[in-house]
């Protein structure tokens, strides 16, 4: 069981060489998992619910009655939506996710990255604006996370700064403005096989990893970007007055939260759901297999004569 979860986590663009019934017989072990885990799931979503409405309920009445809350519930909303997907996925016996904190520092060429764990991970979120979350951009806080993390962090500024400004010269050759998010997600694709004299085929490699991570739109509610790491960027940089900026990656939106959520209390709530369409809608939000369309209809046919001993049996 253990071997097939990794599986699942793992195939991604492989999938292709999969058949029909092999890719069938993966999605009838996530929907077994989503039917034996329903009842946990849905007290979860229900509880999360109830928690979101006292949210809005609060943050009405702080405004009508011109008070101010000691604690920032906007953070906890966040906080515990994104620990309840993530919750959800190992209940699926999915591979949890972690995470590669990056930290660029252009003031003085640094670099560091560091991995941390979920419940590390939420303790760095912040709000950015009240329909979104970010991970920490006060400079006092991305100032004690470093110094805090002098152990565990690794150095890699003559590495990181070297790839940069091979993809610094594309964007000024395109004329296109750089994403650093996606700078640091592909250089954790290319960095084994990082060349520091960056020859032709080296920078080959960086243009193509570049535009394929800002081609990539799958969710964080499917695991990792590269494995199961997730990768996140703080930049330290001075803006046209001189003045010192911190921007840091989004992590997730209100709405993403609630789309997920809903779509599962929807799933839960009705009797006649259809299993192959649950074992789809669970591949597609929470797994990065990548199913050829062509095989729709095939996996379709044989989901059906892997569920009905299934069904039977209810």
């Amino acid at each position: 069981m253990v071997i097939l979860a990794k599986t699942v986590d793992n195939i991604g663009e492989e999938i292709v060489e999969y058949g029909a019934k092999e890719i069938a017989e993966i999605l009838v072990v996530l929907y077994q998992r989503f039917d034996n885990q329903k009842e946990k799931i849905r007290k979860e979503i229900r509880n999360f619910v109830k928690k979101a409405r006292a949210r809005d309920y609060l943050r009405v009445h702080t405004t009508k009655h011109d008070y101010i809350l000691s604690k920032n519930i906007d953070v906890d909303f966040f906080k515990e939506g994104h620990k309840l997907i993530n919750d959800i996925r190992e209940l699926l016996e999915l591979e949890p996710t972690m995470y590669r904190i990056g930290i660029m520092d252009q003031i003085t060429n640094t670099a560091y990255q560091v991995d941390i764990e979920e419940d590390e991970f939420h303790s760095l979120m912040r709000t950015r604006g009240k329909t979104k979350s970010a991970l920490l951009h006060g400079a006092q806080d991305v100032k004690d996370f470093i110094e805090k993390k002098e152990k565990d962090r690794e150095d890699i500024s003559l590495k990181f700064f070297d790839f940069l400004s091979v993809l610094e010269r594309k964007a000024s050759q395109r004329n296109f403005d750089l994403n650093y998010g996606y700078a640091f997600e592909t250089f954790g694709n290319i960095e084994k096989k990082f060349i520091n004299s960056m020859d032709v085929e080296s920078r080959h490699q960086v243009y193509y990893n570049y535009f394929a991570t800002r081609k990539n739109t799958l969710s964080w509610t499917t695991g990792g970007d590269i494995g199961n790491l997730q990768y996140k960027l703080i930049r330290i940089y001075t803006d046209d007055k001189g003045r010192q900026q911190v921007s840091s990656a989004s992590v997730t939106s209100a709405a993403s939260i609630i789309t997920v959520l809903n779509e599962l209390e929807k799933i839960l709530s009705e009797k006649g759901e259809d299993p192959k369409e649950i074992a789809f809608y669970i591949a597609e939000r929470f797994t990065q297999m990548n199913i050829p369309k062509y095989l729709t209809e095939s996996i379709k046919k044989e989901l059906d004569k892997l569920l009905q001993p299934l069904s039977n049996k209810k």
